[in-house]
């Protein structure tokens, strides 16, 4: 989509995952490693943005300042991180990029990390609301915990299916096809 955008895209190989995995499990220091590495990854690049799709690791990416607070690329590499949906939602579209009609009820949940953590809810039904002839439905307690939590859903198991399986009864209640 966004290079359809005429967005360039690049990469970068020597990115690593965010760390908040490593710091849910109290590994701080291998948490900051990774963040040293994200940091060096990037630094040669001149990018307007960083986008992310998961929330829970872009809520990571904009807290490196706190987690290297030595580090001055740090903040201006937060500074850049982006959410993938609000990204694109942001953009003036061309004329020529016309999405499909999707005659759909589609569900749309809210991670925790984009609701609590980066405070951006609904910015995933206003990009979707582009698409003609969707039905968009919210599902009830949408603020509310799925079970995940980053590593939750390994260390929590029972509360995890107990969260997950309110989400999923949600679910069916608002029967999106």
């Amino acid at each position: 989509v966004l290079t359809r955008l005429g967005i360039g895209v690049h990469v970068p190989p020597n990115q690593a995952c965010c760390g908040a995995l490593h710091l849910h499990a109290g590994k701080p220091e291998e948490a900051r490693a990774l963040a040293r590495r994200n940091l060096a990854a990037f630094a040669p690049l001149r990018v307007d943005a960083v986008l992310f799709a998961a929330g829970n690791c872009g809520a990571r990416l904009t807290e490196y300042p706190r987690m290297l607070s030595e580090d001055g690329q740090a903040a201006r590499f937060s500074s850049a991180v982006k959410d993938v949906i609000q990204f694109l939602d942001s953009l003036e579209w061309p004329e020529h990029v016309r999405l499909a009609p999707l005659p759909a009820r589609v569900a749309v949940h809210e991670p925790c990390g984009v609701t609590h953590v980066l405070r951006r809810p609904g910015r995933a039904q206003a990009l979707l609301s582009r698409i003609p002839d969707i039905e968009l439905v919210s599902l009830p307690e949408n603020g509310r915990c799925c079970g995940a939590a980053g590593s939750y859903m390994f260390t929590q198991p029972e509360m995890a299916q107990a969260l997950l399986a309110d989400k999923l009864a949600h679910l069916g209640r608002v029967a999106p096809a």
